[in-house]
């Protein structure tokens, strides 16, 4: 990929409405080898045009439409849109959600906050940093310091900005319920290695609180009706972990009562198609219609992301399986969306009874693809679908099977960096989505309880023996390239098969015995994903880890990770390197300093820069025809 493609790379993102004629949003480039967002508005119609607002991360537009709210690094500002005077608000550390009340006098945001740090009766040294959580580290934050995420409230009208959350629980979601009753949402106990979120409606004026049980699982994400009688959220009751369908819910403040109104529909809520632009991913959002009675959420389904409209009626599907819909507002009848397609990195569109009127696009794109389906047999005798992805002019040199992360996550036809840097190289791309992903319901999803490099690997070699069979593909050399969990598929699949020409393993695991105490998130895994506790089941552990079977491992293997990384940790690749070298096997190590789990999508753009470089020189050295 040519440096000043991927330089000059620009993504609308953060979505607002103002109302039927106005939107703002903000567009994220990489200028300068540096990240830079900047906030416009865009008039719609007769004498429109862009409006540059700000620079910042946006984050919240009153219910009015009169004021915005962003984030300038770790600053929290206000502008009023008719004067665009900013409002700098103060100072915090992780800046998180922000929503404004009905009358744009008071907003409510979440940030860290110190906490003195326990266990209690331990002396303080200047040299030593005490732990007191079993999620002691976190990827996007790194070692934990004592903060816990907190709710404070701001009074734009006189003045003067609180914390009106008091314990050691990490808090989200809050929204106004009137001018002075707010409601959010935390896990209040066991909450490190829990799920089970409760709602939290507070006073502002007295400070009472009172909490109410959620479904049993995470919430994640929540909105208040227009009339304020009930809150909308996302959740689920966590009898799958990951693999449990999000179902959209009706929470009534008053009554405690929850109500789902998605139980007839299989498919779990939100965006699971995995992108490597630095567009949102499970960008899980609903809105309200203007009258409150009905609900727009986003639905994966396949290879695509849908709008749907929930209501007392049922649901009904809005848009038309074409595209992947990452953002979106209501504008009265019509949809104004932030979409991607497999030759359209992002779209600002809007949609009127089945035809879409572009209002902007990232043009900087490389060589077109073509997209070829196919289907081949899954694990539960059905046909599943695939994937591959050509270049239209290029003969190619060979194809790579590209495994997504998760497991619970999936492939779309949303457009692909690899996908396309790759095709300008001479490489083909196949997508599957195989036991344990996301858009096809919950039964897939969980298929891979238990049983990682079981019923997933048999779908992936039947989708590479289905692609063999067409004639344009049938001679080529493969090769195999995944990350996070589609990294551990990679190191499972060469220790189990000679088939592949080389591979591609990134930020991956070997050890699930050993990830389980290191990664900021894996110690939970055995409530799912495999059996119960590591130390309990110790045979099972190591009998899905790719480590036990490094002897079999004849295919050479390109290993990268950033040495940040919290959720697969260095250190699992550091261990499949050493166990590769010392049984002589083709193994080379590429380290990212100071990245983390997601550099390849949101890391420092030099990093990125240079990871496309790398996966194009390593697809060279093994497969490039004489």
């Amino acid at each position: 990929m040519s440096e000043q493609k991927f330089m000059e790379w620009k993504l609308p993102c953060n979505l607002f409405k103002i109302n039927h004629t106005e939107y703002v949003y903000q567009v994220t480039s990489i200028e300068d080898r540096q990240y830079r967002s900047v906030i416009y508005r865009n008039h719609i119609g007769d004498g429109g045009g862009k409006e540059k607002l700000a620079t910042g991360t946006l984050a919240a537009v009153s219910e009015q439409y009169e004021m915005i709210a962003y984030w300038e690094e770790n600053r929290l500002v206000v502008m009023d849109l008719s004067t665009k005077e900013p409002y700098i608000l103060g100072s915090f550390v992780r800046p998180g959600q922000v929503n404004f009340c009905s009358s744009a006098k008071k907003l409510v945001f979440t940030a860290a906050e110190e906490f003195a740090m326990e266990p209690e009766g331990v002396p303080q040294w200047e040299t030593v940093q005490w732990i007191d959580r079993t999620k002691f580290k976190s990827d996007a934050t790194g070692i934990y310091d004592g903060r816990y995420m907190q709710v404070f409230a701001a009074d734009l009208e006189k003045g003067g900005i609180r914390r009106i959350t008091t314990k050691k629980l990490d808090y989200a979601n809050p929204a106004f319920l009137d001018e002075n009753t707010i409601i959010c949402t935390a896990v209040p106990k066991d909450m490190d290695v829990s799920d089970d979120a409760y709602f939290q409606m507070i006073n502002l004026e007295t400070g009472e609180a009172r909490w109410a049980p959620g479904a049993g699982g995470p919430i994640h994400e929540l909105d208040v009706s227009p009339d304020g009688s009930y809150a909308a959220v996302l959740t689920h009751d966590n009898a799958y972990w990951e693999a449990t369908n999000y179902q959209l819910y009706k929470f009534y403040p008053k009554s405690g009562k929850l109500e789902c109104l998605s139980s007839a529909l299989d498919r779990s809520l939100g965006n699971y198609v995995v992108n490597d632009t630095g567009l949102k991913t499970d960008a899980a959002v609903f809105h309200f219609s203007e009258d409150g009675k009905k609900i727009y959420a986003n639905v994966t389904d396949g290879f695509v992301t849908d709008l749907y409209e929930f209501s007392e009626e049922g649901v009904r599907r809005i848009t038309d399986g074409s595209r992947v819909i990452m953002e979106y507002a209501m504008m009265g009848q019509d949809i104004l969306m932030i979409s991607s397609q497999v030759n359209t990195p992002a779209s600002i569109l809007r949609y009127h009874h089945g035809s879409y009127q572009i209002l902007g696009r990232q043009d900087n794109k490389l060589e077109d693809v073509e997209a070829e389906e196919f289907a081949y047999p899954g694990h539960n005798g059905e046909a599943f679908q695939g994937y591959i992805f050509y270049p239209k002019e290029k003969p190619l040199k060979g194809i790579v099977l590209d495994i997504h992360g998760g497991p619970h996550y999936c492939h779309g036809l949303a457009y692909s960096l690899d996908v396309h840097i790759l095709a300008e190289a001479g490489y083909a791309a196949v997508y599957a989505n195989p036991a344990g992903s996301q858009g096809k319901g919950e039964e897939i999803a969980r298929a891979s309880y238990h049983d990682w490099g079981g019923k997933d690997y048999g779908d992936l070699l039947s989708c590479v023996e289905q692609v063999r069979k067409i004639p344009l593909f049938s001679a080529l050399p493969w090769a195999v390239k995944g990350g996070s969990y589609g990294g551990y598929m990679v190191n499972w699949i060469i220790g189990h098969t000679d088939f592949f020409t080389c591979a591609i393993s990134e930020r991956s695991t070997c050890n699930r015995y050993s990830q389980a105490g290191t990664s900021d998130c894996a110690f939970r895994y055995g409530k799912f994903e495999f059996e119960d506790f590591p130390w309990e089941h110790c045979d099972s552990y190591m009998e899905r880890s790719p480590i036990t079977y490094v002897k079999n491992v004849n295919t050479p293997v390109l290993l990268i990770h950033g040495d940040h990384d919290m959720n697969c940790p260095i250190s699992q690749s550091e261990e499949w390197y050493s166990a590769l070298r010392l049984e002589n096997k083709e193994v080379y190590f590429a380290r990212f300093k100071g990245q983390n789990h997601g550099f390849a999508v949101k890391g420092d753009p030099a990093c990125r820069e240079e990871r496309y470089r790398l996966l194009v020189w390593w697809l060279d050295r093994y497969m490039k025809k004489e």
